[in-house]
């Protein structure tokens, strides 16, 4: 049985960060559009047909990562393990991406009301998408800066569905959703691995707006 409940501060948050996304994504494709129709002079990679290009040559990435994550007030210490993928744009200055997180016990939803912090989850899930910007891309090792926005989810665990039953006082043990944004630096070890492919090391660190969680964490991957 589902159990409709008004929508809480954490879940429009959410359907904002997905909105803005997909807006963002949507009115990139409208300004290339909009650029060819009115004539204005825009890379002749983006001006041809799609029925007369081959498929995308632009480099991707992959990635694994680990992160530490230490809310403010809290009591515990966030693991987070991710892997990931993307693609880098012509220059390699920009890269998009998505990533999948895993969080084992993950502690209390920081916004939940005060009847709903009981509820605790053993597993939470969630997919970020990544925009990094490197400072100087062709170097060996290089800075970048890297906003992500996302959310994560999960279940109640069965003591907290317990307890739901058992005091009529606490709310209904429901699935929980937060909304992620994280804000970073970073350093980009790379080698060289052939002609074209590279192997890359990422030491990082940020803040999670909102929530006043600053992190750290480690990725390693390969550019192909």
């Amino acid at each position: 049985m589902i159990n409709h409940q008004p929508k809480t501060g954490s879940t429009r948050s959410v359907e904002l960060i997905v909105s803005l996304i997909i807006i963002v994504v949507m009115c990139s494709h409208f300004n290339v559009s909009f650029a060819r129709e009115n004539g204005f002079n825009i890379p002749s990679t983006q001006l041809k047909d799609s029925t007369q290009t081959k498929v995308s040559s632009d480099p991707m990435y992959f990635l694994g990562r680990y992160s530490l994550v230490v809310p403010e007030n809290g009591t515990e210490m966030v693991n987070t393990s991710s892997i990931g993928f993307g693609v880098f744009t012509e220059n390699r200055r920009h890269a998009y991406g998505i990533r999948f997180s895993w969080i084992p016990n993950p502690p209390e939803n920081p916004l939940a009301s005060e009847d709903e912090k009981y509820i605790r989850m053993d597993n939470a899930f969630g997919p970020l998408f990544d925009w990094r910007f490197f400072i100087n891309p062709n170097s060996r090792m290089t800075f970048y800066t890297v906003a992500s926005a996302g959310f994560a989810f999960g279940s109640p665990n069965e003591r907290s569905k317990e307890m739901a039953l058992k005091d009529e006082r606490l709310a209904p043990a429901t699935n929980q959703v937060l909304p992620i944004l994280e804000l970073g630096v970073g350093v980009v070890f790379s080698k060289k691995l052939g002609a074209e492919n590279e192997f890359f090391l990422n030491p990082e660190f940020g803040i999670v707006p909102g929530l006043s969680a600053p992190y750290m964490s480690i990725s390693a991957g390969f550019n192909l």
